[in-house]
């Protein structure tokens, strides 16, 4: 049986357990666990693109490799292709992010600046 002392003995014990395996994760996140590099990441030559599911047996992928597309149909045991040589889409400009569109002062609207009185908020910018 346990009394009270075995009993916070062995919730020590568990906490001592999980916090080495935490650390272990941390130390193992913190300075690399094998794996691959980031450069060979990103010089990787294939990338699955997407993948859709058409029924239960079947799927459609799209593949990548050497920044060219390929369309393929996934099933049990088989596949095929279905096209070949898609040239990717342009890469679409990036969304201003918030910042940036705070950046640049509109002409529509006042604009108070550090350097301007409260009260002169009203006039044209400089």
């Amino acid at each position: 049986m346990l009394d009270g002392v075995m009993f916070g003995r062995l919730i020590a014990i568990l906490g001592l357990v999980i916090g080495l395996i935490l650390l272990a994760g941390w130390a193992f996140k913190r300075f690399g666990g094998g794996g691959l590099p980031r450069a060979a990441l990103r010089s990787r030559r294939l990338a699955v693109v997407e993948i859709r599911p058409i029924d239960p047996q079947h799927k459609l992928a799209l593949v990548s490799r050497d920044g060219v597309e390929h369309l393929l149909l996934l099933a049990a045991g088989r596949s095929a292709v279905i096209e070949t040589g898609i040239a990717p889409p342009p890469a679409a400009e990036p969304e201003p992010r918030f910042r940036d569109a705070l950046a640049e002062p509109r002409g529509d609207r006042p604009v108070l600046r550090a350097d301007e009185e409260a009260d002169d908020w009203d006039k044209e910018p400089r």
